[in-house]
């Protein structure tokens, strides 16, 4: 995927700011990383932040921007009843789950990022898949927590997922 000169951009919004990772890469070998990080506080992403990551864009071909979903509602449904989900964009997370993402979430995330595009989005499920495909997790409880929601997974001693929630959190704020 990276060859040549590229630019990796992890944008993640929080509730109340915007953090910016940048990755410049020649040949999959890592030569530059940067960070930058916004107050923001409305629904669109900011002009002045959206020409930033615009002139990124056309300074190197190979731009590939990122995010997490910006209000995560996702779930995760056994496949058997994944492809019954109307109101639903379903991804893979593993051979017995799969991730659904309600389309207006979806929509809210890409509608954000609108003024200069955004090439991947995920979710926090996919971030653990991530930690359950590199490490072998078994009888472990996995934790992530990002814009007051609590995602849970417990793996049991094979290595299966035994139970799954999403918990929202009282804000901090």
């Amino acid at each position: 995927m990276f060859t040549k000169e590229s630019l990796y951009i992890n944008a993640v919004k929080y509730d109340t700011q915007l953090k910016l990772d940048y990755k410049k890469l020649n040949n999959e070998e890592i030569i530059d990383v940067n960070n930058s990080v916004f107050l923001v506080d409305n629904d669109l992403l900011p002009f002045d932040i959206a020409q930033k990551l615009n002139s990124s864009q056309q300074e190197i071909d190979s731009t590939y921007i990122s995010t997490l979903l910006l209000n995560d509602t996702t779930k995760l449904v056994p496949k058997a009843i994944s492809s019954k989900l109307k109101d639903c964009e379903i991804a893979k997370f593993n051979n017995e789950f799969d991730i659904a993402v309600l389309k207006t979430t979806l929509f809210e995330t890409k509608n954000y990022f609108i003024k200069t595009g955004i090439d991947y989005i995920y979710s926090a499920f996919h971030i653990m898949n991530l930690h359950l495909e590199k490490k072998i997790c078994k009888n472990e409880l996995l934790l992530f927590l990002f814009n007051n929601k609590a995602f849970i997974l417990i793996v049991d001693q094979k290595g299966l997922i035994a139970f799954h929630q999403t918990f929202d959190l009282p804000t901090f704020e």
